[in-house]
């Protein structure tokens, strides 16, 4: 297995987890998103200035604490 904080199926469907989560609470449209081992890239449509930064910090702090 190579480096990465993305591990296995397990992890991956975690961080998708939380990606559905927290853009239902920040009310943010998820157009498309790419997960790698090492990183992931998103597509949202923002509801506030905020929400982006927002979702971004819920969801690494939820995947750390999954960690």
């Amino acid at each position: 297995m190579g480096n990465g904080c993305l591990r296995d199926k397990e992890d991956f469907l975690n961080a998708l987890s939380l990606m559905d989560r927290y853009s239902e609470i920040h009310a943010m449209k998820v157009h498309g998103y790419c997960v790698m081992r090492n990183h992931g890239h998103w597509m949202f449509e923002a509801s506030t200035e905020e929400s982006i930064s927002n979702l971004m910090r819920h969801m690494q702090g939820g995947y750390s604490r999954y960690l």
